[in-house]
């Protein structure tokens, strides 16, 4: 079973109608779970049918903070509610011929106060849990100076905080494939840029013997916002006085600009899911690099290769 993950930063947006198909028809995702969703009520489910998507679970966001959902498709397996509170979702994945799993996501407050209410609220699920466990998300805390780099100082108190909440759980991470970082903060003149690794997935003994195979990856970061790459061409408004026809009532242009605009799109932007993607592993590798030395050129590059990949989107 695959599962996408993903801190989108707010879910009404245009670039999110168009990533997490394509990376669910790249991947075979068949579960996907957005993080700091930020929207609530009908508006939500607006959004989730526009999506695709005929199956939900969703914690409201609080107004514009928070807000976990978890979206899919498929009728090979049943999901159902556990539990839930503002920073974490638990489910449990069930199949007819397999046992049930459980799968928690997290989005963790930047408010430690609250933060360590989701620790509490952790280690009290995992008492009354006897089934195979895996959980994920945005947790907004490191184990170590190991997952920080940067001018910004390590509070190891925190560290051994979170580090005791995976102990006491018996929950052990799973690394991955990827950038080591999933955080990059602001630049700031004179000082090194903050990187950290806030984002991980942490299994116990069960789940782990089970799925003994079982692997994570992290993906590249791009930019937040996206913006529909026709608008922004040169040529776009040209095509459109050039082909609309007055003498057609508007249905029958829109028509007719189908069929136009598909062949106009292929000839200016060319086989763009083969672009994006080789957008996406370019940016993977130059994150990498610069998760290890300052290089002003490469984060040049690595702006403008989240901008082709936003317009890939």
């Amino acid at each position: 079973m695959n599962v996408l993950i993903w801190n989108c930063r707010g879910a009404v947006k245009r670039r999110l109608k168009g990533m997490p198909v394509s990376f669910m028809k790249k991947h075979k995702v068949e579960l996907v779970i957005l993080l700091e969703t930020r929207v609530n009520g009908p508006r939500a489910l607006k959004t989730i049918s526009k999506l695709g998507f005929s199956n939900h679970i969703i914690e409201e966001a609080r107004g514009f903070a928070g807000g976990i959902w978890a979206l899919w498709n498929q009728t090979s397996f049943s999901i159902d509610l556990v539990d839930k509170s503002l920073q974490c979702i638990h489910l449990r994945i069930s199949w007819q011929d397999k046992d049930p799993l459980i799968l928690s996501a997290v989005y963790a407050s930047p408010d430690i106060v609250k933060r360590r209410k989701l620790w509490e609220e952790i280690m009290l699920f995992n008492v009354q849990n006897k089934e195979p466990w895996f959980i994920a998300g945005d947790f907004n805390e490191i184990l170590g100076s190991n997952e920080n780099r940067g001018y910004a100082p390590v509070d190891l108190n925190r560290c051994a905080d979170f580090a005791d909440v995976l102990d006491s759980c018996n929950l052990m991470d799973l690394g991955g494939a990827g950038p080591t970082f999933t955080w990059k903060g602001p630049k700031f003149a004179h000082l090194d840029r903050v990187f950290k690794r806030l984002d991980r997935a942490v299994a116990n003994d069960s789940w782990r013997i089970r799925f003994d195979e079982a692997g994570t990856r992290k993906s590249g970061r791009i930019a937040r916002s996206g913006f529909y790459p026709w608008l922004e061409h040169p040529s776009f408004k040209q095509v459109l006085t050039e082909n609309w026809r007055n003498n057609l009532e508007s249905e029958g242009n829109l028509r007719l600009l189908v069929l136009i605009l598909k062949e106009w799109n292929t000839l200016t932007y060319g086989h763009i899911i083969h672009k994006k993607n080789n957008i996406l592993r370019r940016l993977e590798g130059i994150q990498q690099s610069l998760e290890n030395y300052h290089n002003p050129k490469l984060e040049r590059l690595e702006v403008d290769l989240r901008k082709g990949a936003r317009v890939a989107a």
